[in-house]
């Protein structure tokens, strides 16, 4: 007869959320990716589905649930698994709850992922001055995004999301495992890096959610010894209620 196998509470919970963000923001980003399947910004060596390769799909959820991480490591005083940075949730994303903040940057993001796919659409004459065109308009919405957020430490995840993310896409080009029908430079078109900036706000607020989520320091610290779970054993209680 084998012993029972106990986990912590809070490295069940972890799994769990870590698993929903990632199978969220794999949908998400592959709908938002069809927008430049479909204006015919990008191509794909071996489309599978609905023009896309079959590793889209976790390509975006790994990548997006990286970058909500390292926006947590910046943006939060306490950094990945911590507390929130105020004692009040929802209070550091603009007197919003976590919930409906994501929403909204959300939006922001999807009208800039629209935007981007604009040059490349049939109706374009196309050409370096429409991209260029492009990069000022997606520049210019991801300035007034950050300012309306107000927050320094998001800019800066804008500057990293800005560098790191081009040089990821420039890297994969290469191979050809996709390409953009205009690239302009390392694979990638001029346009890209502004696209990415945008994506800060929603990597900050998923960032906050992460942190209000207490996965180490209200849970394995503030509780210690509190609730291990019986595998296979005895039903699991309820999680708490998070706004």
């Amino acid at each position: 007869m084998t012993r029972p196998r106990f986990i912590p509470q809070h490295k069940l919970w972890l799994w769990r959320d870590l698993g929903a963000l990632v199978f969220v923001c794999g949908v998400l980003g592959s709908l938002l990716d069809q927008l430049h399947v479909r204006s015919g910004t990008l191509q794909y060596q071996r489309p599978e589905f609905a023009g896309q390769a079959w590793w889209v799909f976790l390509q975006f959820g790994v990548t997006l649930a990286i970058a909500a991480w390292g926006a947590s490591m910046i943006v939060s005083r306490r950094g990945m698994l911590g507390a929130p940075p105020t004692g009040e949730p929802g209070a550091w994303a603009g007197g919003r709850t976590v919930r409906s903040r994501i929403l909204i940057d959300f939006g922001w993001f999807a009208a800039a992922y629209a935007l981007s796919a604009a040059p490349s659409l049939d109706w374009n004459v196309g050409g370096e001055g429409v991209r260029i065109a492009g990069l000022v308009a997606l520049t210019l919405l991801a300035v007034v995004r950050l300012r309306l957020r107000g927050d320094l430490r998001i800019a800066l995840v804008a500057l990293g999301l800005a560098i790191a993310g081009p040089a990821y896409e420039g890297m994969l080009a290469s191979t050809r495992q996709f390409w953009y029908t205009d690239a302009d430079f390392l694979h990638v078109p001029i346009w890209l890096p502004a696209l990415y900036a945008n994506g800060a706000p929603l990597a900050a607020s998923i960032g906050q959610w992460l942190d209000e989520r207490g996965w180490r320091s209200r849970v394995a610290q503030r509780q210690p010894g509190a609730g291990e779970e019986l595998v296979g054993g005895a039903p699991m209680p309820d999680r708490p209620p998070i706004d």
